[in-house]
């Protein structure tokens, strides 16, 4: 059976490559559990996303975990998800873990930054922790292996994240 991770953006595949890894040396993941984290082949919300990622799976038995930041509007982006994959083949389950507005708040509570700011304007928190005068998007893979997981596993969204990865990983 497949096993797949899909994130949003070209850094979050090496960010969640990274989280993997970590959740593995702490136990909560096994050692031989390597599922492929690619890249969405679309934007969250385009109805072209379904017919994409079931051609990614090309017709084997599957199952796929879709991780996608809600933005500051968590009903609006559940709703597009929860349509776009109402009707799938049979042989193909696929979760989605909803992070509570976007990856930069798990880098940022993970790195030790202040949880409220992280989760109202990570960015700006993580500039302050970095003592840097810019955020740019690639500091999300560059930074994800200074984050120590513990601090995130009382997230309830990260908490999702790990229950849908274990999943992931039982056979079938």
């Amino acid at each position: 059976m497949r096993k797949l991770v899909f994130v949003e953006d070209t850094y979050g595949v090496q960010f969640h490559r990274i989280i993997v890894e970590k959740l593995k040396d702490i136990g909560v993941l096994g050692n031989d559990f390597n599922p492929k984290i690619e890249r969405l082949p679309t934007g969250k919300c385009n109805p072209g996303l379904r017919g994409k990622i079931i051609a990614r799976i090309d017709r084997e038995d599957a199952k796929a975990l879709i991780i996608i930041d809600t933005e500051s509007n968590p009903n609006k982006v559940k709703s597009c998800i929860e349509e776009i994959f109402k009707r799938i083949p049979d042989n193909i389950r696929i979760d989605t873990v909803y992070v509570d507005l976007k990856h930069e708040s798990w880098l940022c509570i993970g790195l030790g930054g202040d949880r409220v700011k992280c989760r109202q304007d990570p960015e700006h928190e993580l500039r302050r922790l970095k003592n840097v005068r810019d955020y740019s998007k690639d500091y999300l893979s560059k930074w994800a292996k200074d984050i120590d997981v513990s601090r995130l596993q009382g997230e309830n969204d990260f908490k999702d994240y790990e229950n849908k990865l274990k999943q992931l990983e039982e056979d079938p």
